[in-house]
C-alpha cells in the first residue's frame, strides 16, 4: 500500500506459490501473488492451488487504469506445461475472488493470516520438524544448524516460536 500512495499502478507480489488476493487501493491494483508458472518440485503437488496460477491483462488509459482481465491458468504435469485453464476458468476466477475479500481490510488479513498459521502453516512445519527428526533418529543438530546458518530463517523460526508460545 505505501507503493500505491506513491503512485506506483501495480504493485505485483511473489513467492507464495499459490494466486493471492487482488485489491485495489488508492488507484492502484495490487496483486499479492499469481501463483506458481514454472515450478516442479514433487513436494508441492499435493496442494492443488500450486498448479494454480493467473496472468492479469491491464488496460490503461493515460496513467490511469482502465480495465483488468484475468486469465487463469494451469500447470499440467505429463508433459510438463503452463496452459490457459479451461474445465478451472471458473473456479480459478471464484478462488481469487474470495482471496480478494479476504484483503479487503485489515482486520480480514489478520484473521485469515491467524487461520493461514494455525490451519496449514503450524502442521506442516511441525510435519516437516516430525521428518527431519525421523531422517535422524531424533537428532536435531544438523537442523538447528542450518536454521542458525540462514539468518532470516533464524529470526522466522525464533519469531514462530515465540507467536505460538513454543517453549525453546
Amino acid at each position: 500500500r505505501d507503493l500505491a500512495d506513491i503512485g506506483v499502478k501495480v504493485i505485483i507480489g511473489h513467492h507464495p506459490h499459490v494466486p493471492q488476493g487482488i485489491e485495489r487501493y488508492n488507484n492502484s491494483l495490487i496483486f499479492y501473488g499469481l501463483g506458481n508458472f514454472i515450478f516442479d518440485l514433487d513436494y508441492h503437488w499435493k496442494y492443488k492451488y500450486t498448479s494454480r496460477s493467473f496472468i492479469p491483462r491491464i488496460t490503461f488509459v493515460g496513467k490511469e487504469i482502465a480495465e483488468l482481465e484475468l486469465q487463469p491458468m494451469r500447470i499440467i504435469r505429463e508433459p510438463y506445461a503452463v496452459r490457459p485453464a479451461v474445465e478451472e476458468y471458473n473456479n480459478i476466477l471464484q478462488y481469487i475472488k474470495k482471496l480478494s475479500e479476504y484483503v479487503s481490510s485489515d482486520s480480514s488479513i489478520c484473521k485469515q493470516t491467524d487461520i493461514f498459521f494455525t490451519d496449514i502453516l503450524l502442521p506442516e512445519f511441525l510435519g516437516f520438524i516430525q521428518r527431519a527428526g525421523d531422517d535422524n533418529n531424533g537428532d536435531f543438530t544438523q537442523l538447528i544448524a542450518s536454521f542458525k546458518k540462514n539468518k532470516v530463517v533464524h529470526k522466522l523460526f525464533g519469531d514462530f516460536l515465540e507467536i505460538y508460545s513454543v517453549n525453546t
